[in-house]
Parts: structure tokens; C-alpha cells; sequence
């Protein structure tokens, strides 16, 4: 009985570190499994991210294309810009500078025109018609009287 309660609880003991090792055996094989499930969902996570990353890579270097694109056609309208009020510039001065003339030319026609009062005192029914188009005539008159007789 001694030996058969010894073996018994030998058989127990056995029995006890068996269903130990086997607990211990499902744990670790559903840790492991575990751990291989997270490894392969973390490893496409990473390969979508990896992907996701040379696409706005990609983007990214088209936007700073585009930009630069941008910065020069600023640059060649802003010099345009400066180019056309450049122009203006030189456009208002010589026609500052030519309606001065115009006015300078009209002053020598009016000082070479014969006076009315002296074409009125000449000839007693007269009229002129000088009508300048805008500034100046291309029309000279002159009035005289030599030896009795006028001269137009």
C-alpha cells in the first residue's frame, strides 16, 4: 500500500508538472503566435507607411517644382512690370517734352502772323480764318503796304 500510495502520489506530481508544462507550453505558443500576428500586421503598417512616404515625397518635389515655376514667372511679370513703367516714363517725358515744342512753335507763329489791328487799318473789309487743328497752323499770313499798295 506504502508503494502504491508513494506511486500514487509520484503519478500526481508527474501529473502536476505535465499540466504545468503543458499550460505553460499553450502560453507560450499563443504568446509566440501572438507576437508573429503584431510582427506581420507592424511589418504592412510599415511597408503602407514606407509607401504613403515616397508618394508625398513625390508631391512634394512636384509643389517645389511648380513653386519654383511660380517664383520665376513672378520675377519675369514683376520685370515686365518695371520694363512697361519704365516706358511710360520715357513716353510721358518726350511728349512733355514735344507738346513744349509744339507750344514754343506756336508762340514764334503768333509773333510772325501779322497783327489784325494792322490787316484792319491795311484793308477796311477783311476777315482771316485761322483755325490751328490743335496746337499750331501750317497756315503763315503777312500783311503789308508798299508803295500805296497791299501786299498779302
Amino acid at each position: 500500500m506504502e508503494v502504491s500510495y508513494k506511486y500514487e502520489q509520484k503519478r500526481k506530481v508527474q501529473e502536476k508538472e505535465y499540466s504545468l508544462l503543458r499550460n505553460f507550453t499553450i502560453s507560450f505558443s499563443v504568446a509566440l503566435l501572438f507576437m508573429i500576428i503584431i510582427s506581420i500586421f507592424l511589418f504592412f503598417n510599415i511597408k503602407e507607411k514606407k509607401k504613403a512616404n515616397r508618394i508625398l515625397e513625390i508631391q512634394k518635389k512636384e509643389i517645389t517644382y511648380k513653386n519654383q515655376e511660380l517664383e520665376q514667372k513672378t520675377e519675369e511679370i514683376i520685370s515686365q512690370k518695371d520694363e512697361i513703367i519704365e516706358q511710360t516714363n520715357l513716353l510721358l517725358k518726350q511728349n512733355k517734352e514735344i507738346t513744349d515744342s509744339i507750344h514754343y512753335a506756336s508762340r514764334i507763329q503768333t509773333a510772325i502772323l501779322s497783327p489784325q489791328n494792322l490787316i484792319n487799318s491795311l484793308l477796311s473789309e477783311n476777315f482771316i480764318l485761322y483755325i490751328p487743328k490743335d496746337i499750331v497752323s501750317g497756315d503763315f499770313y503777312w500783311v503789308t503796304q508798299k508803295n500805296n499798295k497791299v501786299i498779302i
